[in-house]
């Protein structure tokens, strides 16, 4: 059965296309590799200076920075250390539409009624919320001892309503470093770091972060299924376990101090 007319004519277009591809000399072709990726890099240089141009303007513009502030605050969170409680103090006006901030100097944290209480150690989101696109209905800032002879637990985060796989989905979008979170059987997302004595290391193999007594430092960033009635859905948690050194605990969270 012949082809229709206008089939013909593609494939003819396409041959053509393609003889005169072959027929390229490799300078003809380097040329056009080299044209494409300068119109790849000009593509990732504008997407830079609008993400540029969108933090000069949240930093003199009130509005912008009102929306900007919760985002800056999750970027930091990300790294367990003490770079969220900069941001909390920097942005403790935009903030505190969110939730009470309290601040001590360059560091402030978000105020919970009591860290060491089960039931009360969370503070609800205001305002709808979202951070990096995510809804956030809670923060949770919690210190747990799980024995007499045990080293205290630091947890402190934030409860999502969606699911771990789509909370890792939006965040490992905009946060290229969660990337490196490993998945385990219970469906947690999981990124553990060790403390050798004299830095943190990362391991490949995380089965201590359920928060079971360890006889090592342990640093555990964890996207998993929220245990909370009040906050059902998913916990995005920054944990300190075991015998953290006081010197290492201070830098980490200097809003403890």
């Amino acid at each position: 059965m012949p082809l229709p007319r206008i089939s013909q004519r593609l494939l003819l277009s396409i041959s053509l296309l393609a003889l005169l591809g072959a027929c390229a000399s490799p300078e003809e072709r380097a040329a056009k590799r080299q044209l494409k990726l300068e119109r790849q890099e000009q593509k990732a240089q504008r997407i830079v200076d609008r993400a540029n141009d969108k933090k000069e303007q949240a930093v003199t513009d009130p509005v912008a920075r009102q929306k900007f502030a919760p985002d800056e605050l999750l970027r930091a969170f990300a790294s367990c250390d003490s770079t969220m409680f900069k941001v909390a103090a920097q942005y403790k006006d935009e903030l505190a539409a969110y939730w009470p901030i309290a601040t001590k100097g360059d560091i402030g944290n978000i105020l919970v009624p009591d860290r060491g209480s089960p039931d009360k150690h969370f503070a609800s989101a205001r305002n709808s919320l979202t951070m990096l696109n995510l809804p956030i209905t809670g923060y949770f800032d919690e210190v747990m001892t799980l024995g007499t002879a045990s080293s205290p637990n630091y947890w402190w985060g934030f409860f999502t309503p969606l699911s771990p796989r789509d909370t890792y989905r939006i965040l490992s979008l905009r946060l290229p470093e969660l990337k490196r979170l490993r998945a385990d059987k219970d469906g947690a997302y999981v990124r553990l770091d060790r403390w050798d004595g004299n830095a943190w290391r990362r391991m490949s193999n995380p089965a201590s972060f359920h928060g079971m007594p360890t006889d090592t430092a342990e640093r555990v960033l964890i996207i998993d299924k929220s245990d909370q009635v009040a906050y059902p859905g998913t916990r995005i948690a920054c944990s300190l376990q075991g015998p953290v050194p006081a010197a290492t605990l201070q830098s980490l969270r200097p809003d403890l101090q």
